[in-house]
């Protein structure tokens, strides 16, 4: 093959040649160089002072030493920029100033822009209007909740803003306006036959009898006509509505599972037909929610009567919470199940007169409830005896129950009615277990359980449901759940219970006084 002689011209890079004939000898390398400068390119800025370039190319690229590109400056004709936007007014009125600006781009110091860099107008041309000094405030708009009060002033000239003329704040006397209770039933007639008459009578809640809210009078007379020629005796005795039996106890529910707390158990249904639950009626606005919740027990004792304890029925009368939003369930089992329930409002109350809560002593902690209606006897709701002067003996198992708390760290109450079996106390065995117990008078009062063991107690939301004790087949009320010492349940403690007995003729003589005609 013969050797194709090399020139330099064959190594410049604008030679295009085959691959296999681009070759350069050992004795003729090729050398990398620059080419010339190109001219310098037109300034960047139109106006004022901006960047110019020029540029030169390497024959071999990336091989060359030095610089590709050159910049310098470069100058125009001065020129302005856009103008700003306007300032804000100075005045809002009587002739205020705009201004705006615009700045000069000059090629070099000498250089100037022809025209001014700042320019104004006039804005705001309108008189100013011109008010009064503001007047005092005046009263508030109500003498009790939230109310207002004002103060206004006038426009003397210009063009005034109407909304500018006047100005409120909110003012408050009194949280609450004074308005009437419900009023409450009617009393018995004053005559047991014959013409007589009945009142009833209601309070000023928040203020004073002729304020707004509580015009008109405190209590109200309406005639009664009892028949003198059809007396019947009205009394309660102790056998009557067959009181103090269960039926057979349903079996629906599951054997196996008896949990205890405080040595307590979930009950059978129907097995305590007499138990109350006594309920408040609760609304929420904040959360627009509403139900009947439980607050303490009770016990039936006729088709129109409920015990309860005293403590349980404080608020209604010390709050003068009104009586309509309290209510018995009779039938109960479940809290949140009412199947086969009758629910009856409270027509009175009646705590016992000489009813003590100080210093956790609760005596004569005892109460009544006249239903607004008659309870209907089903196979699941029916009434406890009362005890006749029959005392529970030393040692004697009795129960208790109720939906009281289950567990002592915990709010929750049972929702299943629980019952505890529990041994009743000598007086001198409660008086043994020490300070606080020996100070109990014992012929108002039943201690009940096992203080060596502990765990069979009542807890609240027990409090005003039955001891209940068995006598040849018949339930009576031995006592009155009342209170405690010590935490439910706790050991060297028992439970406290307002004796039936001690109570035996107060409650006759009420329930006997109110179940005549004309009550």
């Amino acid at each position: 093959m013969t050797e194709m002689p090399i020139s330099e011209s064959m190594c410049s890079s604008s030679t295009q040649l085959p691959a296999e004939v681009l070759q350069c000898s050992s004795s003729s390398p090729c050398y990398p160089h620059w080419n010339r400068w190109s001219p310098w390119n037109q300034c960047s800025n139109s106006c004022g002072v901006g960047v110019s370039i020029k540029r030169r190319v390497c024959t071999l690229s990336g091989r060359c030493m030095g610089e590709s590109i050159k910049y310098k400056t470069c100058s125009s004709a001065p020129c302005w920029s856009e103008w700003s936007p306007y300032s804000p007014c100075s005045t809002s009125c009587n002739r205020g100033v705009r201004t705006r600006d615009r700045i000069c781009s000059a090629g070099n110091s000498h250089s100037t822009c022809n025209g001014s860099a700042l320019q104004s107008n006039v804005c705001n041309t309108q008189v100013c209007p011109l008010w009064t000094t503001w007047t005092n405030y005046g009263e508030c708009s109500t003498t009790c909740g939230k109310g207002f009060r004002h103060r206004s002033r006038s426009c003397l000239q210009g063009n005034c803003d109407n909304r500018l003329s006047l100005e409120s704040t909110s003012c408050n006397l009194r949280y609450f306006c004074p308005a009437w209770s419900p009023w409450s039933v009617y009393s018995c007639c004053s005559v047991s036959c014959g013409i007589g008459t009945q009142t009833r009578k209601r309070t000023c809640y928040h203020g004073q009898e002729g304020e707004i809210g509580c015009i008109g009078p405190l209590n109200d007379t309406t005639i009664c006509n009892i028949d003198c020629h059809n007396q019947t005796q009205h009394a309660v005795s102790r056998n009557i509505e067959q009181c103090g039996l269960r039926v057979a106890a349903s079996n629906n529910r599951r054997s196996s599972i008896i949990l205890k707390i405080f040595g307590g158990n979930i009950s059978r249904r129907n097995s305590w037909p007499w138990q109350v639950s006594l309920q408040e009626y609760f609304y929420s606005h904040r959360f627009n929610y509403s139900n009947w919740m439980h607050f303490c027990g009770g016990t039936i004792v006729s088709s129109q009567w409920v015990i309860t304890a005293a403590h349980c029925l404080q608020q209604i009368t010390e709050n003068e919470y009104s009586i309509h939003k309290f209510s018995a369930v009779f039938g109960l089992f479940r809290l949140n199940l009412q199947h086969n329930t009758q629910r009856i409002g409270f027509k009175r109350t009646f705590i016992h007169s000489d009813f003590q809560s100080a210093h956790l002593t609760f005596r004569n902690d005892v109460a009544l409830i006249q239903l607004d209606r008659k309870i209907q006897w089903t196979s699941n709701i029916r009434p406890a005896c009362l005890p006749g002067g029959e005392e529970p003996i030393e040692t004697e198992n009795c129960y208790i129950t109720g939906w009281g708390r289950t567990r002592i760290n915990s709010s929750e109450l049972s929702s299943e009615l629980r019952e505890s079996i529990i041994p009743i106390l000598s007086n001198k065995q409660c008086r043994r277990l020490g300070s606080g117990y020996n100070t109990i008078n014992m012929t108002l009062h039943i201690c009940a359980g096992d203080p060596v063991r502990g765990g069979r107690d009542t807890c609240q939301g027990d409090s005003g449901g039955p001891i209940v004790c068995n006598r040849s087949g018949i339930w009576y009320i031995a006592g009155v759940t009342s209170h405690s010492l010590a935490f439910c349940g706790a050991r060297n403690n028992v439970g406290i219970y307002t004796r039936t007995t001690a109570y035996e003729t107060w409650i006759h003589d009420v329930m006997t006084r109110y179940n005549r005609p004309g009550c």
